[in-house]
């Protein structure tokens, strides 16, 4: 461990100076949080490390990267233009920021702090009950439906069903969180609340970040809480090349409001927008294009910026609140630590689903029931179909990810744009072409680790210090034309994720960013960020042009919306899910999570998910 961090301090103190109280915090940091991680993650990051200490020597250096000089170092660094080379500093980049920017030292020199934008005028109501069953060791039980997964769409799917009578067990891998765990470190929420620590990724030029939440409620908990209904051009799409049935606007629009009831979705209030979003619509009104407030499922929100790791007053209505508890009140049962390997089969029939119980105790368990429902999501949903030995040959392809890059803008005032809500304005102009922008900006350290601001040395030492005066957005991209797929390696424990991004998508890509960037300049930016080369500091709108001729294996993307993966229709030989969720060539299984969306949303598809889940359950109680 002490070799791996010596190549992380020597780009720490790079990045961000040198200081003995902060490096002292930043070495403890990443002991405490490297030796608790995922020993496959820790495999994973070792090797990134190391591979980027051995950069040098790749340029017939003499000495590794961890050896060179201050400023040979950092020249080095500025200088490395392969894209696999930029791709491993980048992402070593990003760990560093994530273990410097956790250190109280450096995040108070920057002006930092978590802390809520509206006043709280009363404490937090008190902590909504859930009750959970986590395995003291092997089990055995029976019920008329087993879910696999408590996201949006295992959520959505056990309430229905459990309202409708039937006895109903969710089995999740990860644990539930509470609001103890909001005294947590952020990091160590990450740790714990997210799939492999927070550092799953899809493999492809350029490599993708893939963070999922693994706890009660599924990503849910652990996301920005934006609620888009499917644009009508979207599910038009689907029923028109994939045959999906059930989704003229009559029959999806009463589903669409019980959802939002349900959920309490609203605009994101003025009192706590934060200066952030008020950056961003002030740009999108100047140029007088489509903008709006992003609707989130919320009650009392304070602004806190810490959505995407629990919120701390329970503001945001994730799956724990709006679904799962009242599905509890009809008896469902929710065991927690249980990780689904196969499901179970009589003939074509399935009859049940069985894996390990991750308790220190361990032991296996087994889940008998009339229906199997499979919500584990886009990347896990189709792993557990191969595994068990279900064998359309679509299973795990058409996987689109809704890839991300983020643009940052430097403001004459101080925005202090961790302060309000963590996502919170939206700008539509361009949702037809597949681009939608949207203002964001995450806890510092997290959002920066996966996100790295350009620059090396003093440059982005002086970047941090304006660090307040920083807007950021997200381009979320429709990936119309790229693919990817889940591929099931013999005696993995993990799928492996591969995907490739197509140049016309890239292409789609550098024309949001260029957006958002005439944005930031309508909204009197001073400049914009972006870490292309060539294009890293962009002064005035007539440097966009740079932007458009950039390569696309540089492009530095991240993705929160997988699916595809199963995705359902009447083309037998395309889809391997018909229109309401029954996995073809078996019974009594059905999937209802995003694996099941055909095509990019180009929205965020929380809503999109739970609908698809509720026809799910109408369908699936017709066969009961």
């Amino acid at each position: 461990m002490s070799r791996l961090y010596r190549v992380l301090s020597r780009l720490g103190q790079d990045l961000f100076g040198q200081d003995e109280q902060v490096e002292a915090e930043a070495r403890a940091v990443f002991e405490q949080w490297f030796s608790q991680l995922d020993p496959n993650v820790q495999r994973m990051l070792g090797a990134l490390i190391t591979a980027c200490d051995a950069l040098p020597l790749l340029s017939r250096s003499l000495k590794p990267l961890s050896g060179l000089p201050e400023k040979s170092l950092t020249r080095f660094v500025q200088t490395v233009r392969h894209p696999y080379g930029m791709m491993i500093l980048r992402l070593v980049k990003g760990l560093c920021g994530v273990v410097y920017l956790s250190s109280e030292g450096l995040t108070r020199r920057l002006g930092y702090g978590i802390r809520a934008y509206k006043q709280p005028s009363a404490p937090p109501p008190p902590e909504a009950s859930l009750c959970v069953e986590v395995p003291s060791g092997g089990f055995e039980a029976r019920y008329d439906v087993v879910v696999v997964g408590t996201g949006a769409g295992g959520a959505t799917v056990a309430r229905c069903l459990s309202e409708a009578g039937l006895r109903v067990a969710l089995v999740e891998e990860g644990e539930l969180a509470t609001r103890t765990h909001t005294q947590l470190p952020l990091l160590e929420r990450a740790r714990r609340f997210y799939r492999q620590n927070g550092f799953t990724l899809a493999f492809g030029m350029p490599p993708v970040m893939m963070p999922m939440g693994r706890t009660v409620g599924g990503t849910t908990v652990v996301n920005s809480g934006t609620c888009f209904r499917t644009p009508h051009f979207v599910l038009e799409r689907w029923r028109n090349e994939f045959g999906v049935q059930g989704m003229a606007p009559a029959e999806v629009e009463p589903l669409f409001d019980w959802i939002e009831q349900e959920l309490c979705i609203a605009p994101v209030a003025d009192e706590v927008l934060g200066g952030n979003g008020q950056v961003v619509r002030r740009g999108a009104e100047r140029l007088s294009v489509r903008h709006q407030p992003l609707n989130r499922p919320q009650r009392d929100c304070h602004g806190t910026g810490v959505c995407a790791l629990i919120c701390p007053r329970d503001a945001k209505l994730d799956m724990r609140f709006s679904m799962l508890q009242p599905a509890q009140r009809h008896d469902a049962t929710i065991f927690t630590c249980c990780r689904v390997e196969r499901v179970l089969f009589e003939g074509e029939r399935a009859v049940g689903v069985e894996g390990v119980v991750l308790t220190p105790a361990g032991g296996h368990f087994r889940l008998l029931a009339n229906h199997v429902v499979l919500s584990a999501g886009a990347i896990y949903t189709p792993w557990i179909l191969r595994r068990s030995g279900v064998r359309h040959p679509r299973i795990g392809r058409n996987l689109h990810i809704h890839p991300s890059v983020s643009v940052f803008s430097r403001m004459p005032e101080a925005v202090n744009g961790w302060s309000g809500v963590m996502q919170s304005y939206g700008v539509t102009e361009w949702i037809e072409q597949g681009t939608l922008i949207e203002a964001t900006f995450p806890p510092l350290a997290i959002g920066y680790g996966l996100h790295p601001l350009p620059g090396w040395g003093p440059d982005h030492q002086r970047l941090l210090e304006s660090v307040a005066h920083l807007a950021g957005v997200g381009v979320l991209t429709a990936d119309e034309h790229s693919e990817g797929r889940i591929v099931c390696l013999p005696g993995a424990s993990e799928p492996l994720i591969v995907y490739r991004l197509h140049q016309a998508d890239a292409q789609r890509i550098l024309h949001g960013i260029a957006r958002a960037a005439q944005i930031f300049f309508a909204a009197g930016a001073e400049c914009v960020y972006t870490d292309l080369p060539g294009a890293e500091q962009l002064e005035t709108p007539n440097d966009l042009n740079s932007l458009l001729t950039s390569d696309a294996r540089y492009l530095n993307l991240s993705a929160y919306h997988p699916g595809g993966t199963c995705c359902l229709g009447e083309d037998a030989n395309r889809c391997p899910v018909d229109s309401f969720g029954r996995v073809r060539g078996q019974t009594h299984l059905w999937v209802a999570d995003a694996s099941l969306i055909p095509t990019p949303t180009v929205v965020n598809p929380q809503i999109t998910i739970m609908m698809l889940a509720a026809r799910v359950a109408r369908s699936l109680l017709q066969e009961v």
